[in-house]
């Protein structure tokens, strides 16, 4: 094969292409905190994940995260169980501030689900019947 053609078919198609995914693989630090919105008090263990990427993070005690997050166009999706699911947008420099919203869930009614059966006689425990209508 001529080495001309290969030198330029290199520089032509290969070294764009390098230089595409050397700026598109570039990272910073963020770092944040996240709290209650009503009490302002530290959540620990929310997830923080990158959109659309394999980076996660989980706040400690304190509430505080540090994830490695794109350059540019970096949205950071939390959750965590009583609070509602959101996400923010990481535009500027400097620690990200999250405010979680409780969930205020009203229990209309407890089902008990048990399973096996059992004979009264064979039952050492309390049986209760419990009714709801009074």
């Amino acid at each position: 094969m001529n080495v001309k053609l290969v030198v330029r078919f290199a520089f032509l198609f290969v070294l764009p292409l390098l230089i595409t995914m050397t700026a598109t693989a570039q990272t910073r630090t963020v770092t944040g905190t996240v709290v209650d919105d009503s009490t302002k008090a530290p959540v620990s263990g929310v997830t923080i994940k990158v959109k659309d990427g394999p980076q996660t993070a989980v706040t400690n005690d304190q509430g505080v995260f540090t994830l490695n997050v794109p350059t540019s166009g970096a949205v950071l999706l939390y959750s965590h169980v009583n609070y509602e699911f959101g996400e923010i947008s990481v535009k500027t420099e400097g620690p990200v501030s999250i405010s979680l919203k409780r969930i205020v869930n009203n229990l209309d009614e407890v089902v008990v689900v048990g399973y096996g059966t059992q004979t009264a006689r064979n039952i050492t425990g309390s049986v209760v019947n419990v009714d709801l209508k009074n």
